[in-house]
C-alpha cells in the first residue's frame, strides 16, 4: 500500500499488509452478517454548526491498523503467505490460524466497528440512535461528540482541547494506537478553510483539480452556468445521438466523478448533474456536452462550497441552531422529464443539507410535486431535531417551512382529504400530524425569494448567481 500526503501527493509511506483472499470466503460458513456502518454526511455538517456556534474547532483522529484490533466471530484458516516458513520441523505442512478481523475477510469492517462502538460506550458515552457511528460524552455542561468514518474520527468539543485530546487517547481509547490528524482541515475528501472571524469554509478544491486535471478542463475557457436554461435534456431527442462505446464510457467517467463532489459541497451543479444522470445508461452528445459544460464551470470555480458562520443575530442557548427550510417543486420539468423536488435546509449559521431529486411517483399537478417534497423535507427535519436532541439541544419555537404555492399550504391547513388529493393522503396527514404538534410550521414565501427554486429547473445567471450566494453564505463578486 502506498501512502501519499493528501496536498503535497508526495509518497511518506509505503506499506506491506497481509491480507485474506475474500473471494474464497463463502457467506453462511465464513462469515454472516458484513454491514457496518459509517457517519452520514448530515451529522458531520451538523457537526460542523455546533462547532461554529461554539467557536471551537474539531478534533481529527486515525485509528492505526483498525481492523487488527478487533476479533472475529469464528476461526478462519488460510495457507501461509509468501515468505513464510509452510512446514514444521518435521516436514508437515502447516496453514495459519486467523482469529483477529484480518483485512479481505468481508465481515472485518464490521467487527471492528462493533469493537470500536462497545469500547467508546464502556466509557460513559451514549450512542445517538439517530446516526449509529455518533457517541457523545456529557458532563458538567460540557460535550465530547465522536463520529467515526471507518477508522477516521472527527470529535467536536467545547472542553479546554488538549485536555480533550489526551483524555480520549488516553483513557476512552487506550487499547489502541490513535493518531491526531489535525482540525478537520481534511476529512472524507472535504477541506475546511478556518478564518478570523470564527467562520468555516467547506469545499473540495483538491479533488476539482484533479478531476477537471484528468479531464483536461485545467485550462478550459470559464462558462458562467452549469446548465443552460435554453436547452432541453430528454431523452429520445430524435434531434440527439447516441454515443459510441468508448465515449460513453468516458461519459459516465466524468459523471462519476462529479456524482462525489455534487453530494457534498458542489450545490450548484446539484440540478445539472441530475439532468445528466438520466443518461446513464444510454449517454447522448447534448448529455455529453452538458457534463462537459458542468466540468468548464467547475475549472472556474474549484473552491466552491458552503460557508458555515456564526448568526450575527445573538440568541438565547441553542435557538441559532433551530432549523428551517425552503421547500420547491417543478411540475413536468422537461428537462428531467419528470417532476422536480428539492429543499435546502438551513440554520442561522448556514446550509445544513440540500436536496434535488425526480419525483418517484409520475404527479399530476405541481401541488402533489410540492406536498411530496415538503414531506421528504419535514422527514429531514424530524432527523434533525432528532440528532440534536440526543446531543442536548432542543429548541422552545417550532422549525420554519417556507413553501411558494398556496394550493400546497391550503391543503396542509384544511382538516379533510378531497378526491383530488386522496392518493397522496398518507403523506398529507404525515405533515399535518407534525405541524399540529407545534413541531413545525408553514410559510409562505414569495417565488421571487425560495432558494430552492435554484435545484429545481436551469435558470438564467442572476437568478442563479442570487439564489446559490444566499444557499452557500458565499459573497463572491462574480460567481
Amino acid at each position: 500500500v502506498i501512502k501519499a500526503d493528501v496536498i503535497t501527493k508526495k509518497i511518506d509511506k509505503r506499506r506491506a499488509r497481509i491480507t485474506l483472499n475474500g473471494s474464497r470466503l463463502k457467506r453462511g460458513i465464513h462469515y454472516d452478517q458484513t454491514f457496518s456502518p459509517v457517519v452520514a454526511q448530515r451529522s458531520i455538517r451538523a457537526g460542523w454548526h455546533i462547532c461554529i456556534h461554539d467557536g471551537c474547532q474539531p478534533i481529527c483522529m486515525d485509528f492505526e491498523s483498525a481492523f487488527l484490533n478487533a476479533k472475529g466471530d469464528r476461526i478462519l484458516y488460510c495457507y501461509c503467505p509468501e515468505g513464510f516458513p509452510c512446514k514444521d520441523a518435521s516436514g508437515n505442512d502447516m496453514i495459519m490460524a486467523v482469529e483477529g478481523a484480518l483485512y479481505g475477510n468481508p465481515a472485518a469492517p464490521r467487527f471492528w466497528y462493533e469493537h470500536l462502538s462497545s469500547t467508546i460506550k464502556s466509557h460513559g458515552f451514549t450512542q445517538c440512535l439517530s446516526d449509529p457511528c455518533v457517541w457523545v460524552h456529557r458532563f458538567n455542561g460540557t460535550y465530547f461528540i465522536a463520529m467515526a468514518h471507518v477508522d477516521d474520527l472527527m470529535c467536536f468539543t467545547n472542553r479546554p482541547r488538549q485536555a480533550a485530546i489526551d483524555w480520549f487517547t488516553t483513557t476512552v481509547c487506550s487499547k489502541y494506537i490513535l493518531k491526531y490528524t489535525g482540525n478537520g482541515s481534511m476529512f472524507c475528501g472535504i477541506q475546511a478553510e478556518f478564518f478570523e472571524n470564527g467562520s468555516v469554509l467547506l469545499h473540495q478544491e483538491l479533488y476539482a483539480t484533479e478531476l477537471v486535471t484528468r479531464f483536461g478542463f485545467d485550462a478550459c475557457t470559464p462558462v458562467k452556468l452549469p446548465i443552460c436554461k435554453n436547452v432541453n435534456y430528454v431523452k429520445g431527442d430524435p434531434t440527439d445521438v447516441l454515443l459510441s462505446v468508448e465515449k460513453a464510457g468516458v461519459f459516465r467517467s466524468k459523471l462519476g466523478g462529479l456524482h462525489f463532489g455534487t453530494n457534498n459541497t458542489w450545490v450548484p451543479t446539484m440540478f445539472a448533474t441530475n439532468v445528466a444522470s438520466q443518461f446513464t445508461h444510454a449517454p447522448t452528445v447534448k448529455a455529453m456536452d452538458l457534463v462537459d459544460q458542468i466540468l468548464a464551470w467547475l475549472s472556474s470555480r474549484r473552491k466552491v462550497g458552503i460557508v458555515i458562520k456564526k448568526s450575527p443575530v445573538k440568541q438565547s442557548g441553542y435557538e441559532a441552531l433551530n432549523p428551517f427550510c425552503w421547500v420547491d417543486g417543478a411540475f413536468n420539468n422537461l428537462q428531467l422529464c419528470r417532476s422536480t423536488l428539492a429543499y435546502t435546509i438551513h440554520t442561522a449559521l448556514g446550509l445544513l443539507m440540500p436536496l434535488c431529486k425526480k419525483t418517484d411517483v409520475v404527479c399530476t399537478s405541481s401541488t402533489e410535486v410540492e406536498i411530496i417534497a415538503m414531506a421528504l423535507a419535514v422527514k429531514m427535519m424530524m432527523f434533525y431535531h432528532t440528532f440534536f436532541g440526543e446531543l442536548g439541544i432542543t429548541f422552545s419555537a417550532p422549525s420554519q417551512i417556507k413553501e411558494d404555492n398556496h394550493a400546497c399550504i391550503y391543503v396542509m391547513n384544511d382538516v379533510g382529504i378531497s378526491d383530488k388529493t386522496k392518493h397522496i393522503q398518507n403523506k398529507i396527514w404525515f405533515i399535518r400530524s407534525h405541524i399540529t404538534k407545534d413541531s413545525f410550521l408553514i410559510t409562505y414565501c414569495p417565488t421571487g425569494e425560495m432558494l430552492a427554486d435554484a435545484l429545481t429547473k436551469a435558470l438564467a445567471h442572476d437568478e442563479f448567481a442570487k439564489f446559490f450566494k444566499a444557499i452557500l453564505n458565499l459573497k463572491w463578486k462574480h460567481f
